[in-house]
């Protein structure tokens, strides 16, 4: 409002104004948003996770990771939740699997079975993040330790919004 009889006098600054009243608030926005301590793990949150559990072979907490994480371009790995078993080559038994992994050119797929929860889309996440790095100081830590870990540093596992969208299969019995 205070610029505003400024503005009404000189056309050539409103342009200029406005940029740097919309950059301010583009900033103010992102300062906002980076403040914001999530607790639910995202693709880009796990890929974090999983590479420190990697290398580091310890979980890192929720505010760890959030100054970590890159809000406006992300990071998450070449997973494909939700894959289609028609891309599968070979013998395939699903009866009694939650999750099928294979490896396709782009990365690493996950078909999912009809009806899983998301502690099991966590669980194939994090045997589809062991295709394509082996772990190294973790070696040999199951999931449920991981998960163990994970829930002990405050992370809410209850939501998990992976990004499993798709295709499932059924078993017929």
């Amino acid at each position: 409002m205070c610029l505003m009889g400024f503005v009404n006098d000189s056309p050539y600054l409103t342009w200029p104004i406005f940029l740097i009243l919309t950059c301010l608030h583009l900033y103010c926005n992102y300062k906002a948003c980076s403040c914001l301590v999530m607790c639910s793990l995202n693709p880009a949150r796990y890929a974090i996770l999983l590479d420190h559990w990697r290398i580091h072979g310890t979980v890192l907490s929720p505010e760890e990771v959030n100054k970590q994480e890159q809000f406006i371009t992300g990071r998450s790995l070449p997973v494909t939740l939700g894959a289609s078993l028609l891309n599968f080559s070979g013998p395939l038994d699903v009866s009694d699997r939650d999750y099928v992994i294979f490896n396709s050119k782009k990365g690493v797929n996950v078909a999912l079975r009809d009806g899983v929860n998301d502690d099991v889309i966590l669980d194939s996440y994090y045997h589809a993040y062991q295709e394509l790095n082996p772990l190294e100081k973790a070696k040999g830590l199951s999931y449920k330790q991981f998960k163990m870990c994970l829930e002990a540093k405050g992370w809410d596992l209850s939501f998990a919004p992976l990004g499993a969208t798709g295709i499932r299969y059924r078993v017929d019995s």
